[in-house]
């Protein structure tokens, strides 16, 4: 069983791994990402609405059906409104595990340790403490998204259902979105033979 770290463990490991390195340089990847969190979020919860509007409307005959009720009206919307929002809460539930473990696996399948960190928000992510090269780093950060995406569009194709998809599709962004961050950045700002720990990076020598 893989251990389960604190956020102040994980940062503490980091920081005394590259205490003593001299070359490293530090990746910005956290100030960068605090400036545009609030914009992603924005347009996820716009998105989220557009969505929830477009469900609605889609399953509008299957509902009334179901509820055996003659009319959507405001009152059932609410109503619908939030048992699907307890509906994406369970998916985002199930799907943050997976997520996390596709990033364990990839740094099992490079040989590097890995641990579960546990933050002060409640949110559960992977980190490892080993230098790492640059490309597997950057296959560990983007493979839940590219995973989980393929996943998606294979329910598509089997259930033939557009509305399940770009449900799955946002949610799968949302839960990504640092990772895709990270990959940018640590992809444009490191050079091509760097190693990366945490934040940090060096070249490989």
């Amino acid at each position: 069983m893989k251990k389960i770290i604190s956020e102040k463990e994980c940062e503490v490991l980091v920081n005394n791994a590259v205490k003593d390195v001299p070359d490293k340089c530090k990746i910005p990847i956290w100030f960068y990402w605090k400036q545009i969190q609030p914009i992603v979020c924005a347009v996820v919860a716009i998105i989220s609405v557009v969505l929830a509007t477009k469900t609605i409307k889609y399953y509008k005959s299957d509902i009334i059906s179901f509820f055996g009720i003659s009319d959507m009206n405001a009152y059932w919307k609410a109503i619908i409104g939030v048992l699907f929002f307890i509906i994406i809460i369970a998916v985002i539930l199930f799907i943050v595990p997976i997520h996390e473990l596709i990033h364990g696996l990839c740094y099992e399948a490079y040989k590097y340790q890995w641990s579960f960190v546990f933050s002060r928000n409640l949110t559960v992510s992977v980190m490892s403490i080993n230098w790492r090269r640059k490309l597997h780093e950057l296959i560990a950060i983007i493979s839940p998204f590219v995973v989980i995406q393929i996943i998606a569009f294979i329910l598509y194709c089997s259930v033939d259902n557009i509305i399940v998809f770009l449900w799955l599709t946002l949610i799968n962004f949302a839960l990504s979105s640092s990772d895709l961050f990270a990959f940018v950045m640590i992809f444009v700002k490191t050079p091509k033979n760097a190693i990366i720990l945490g934040h940090y990076f060096r070249r490989q020598q």
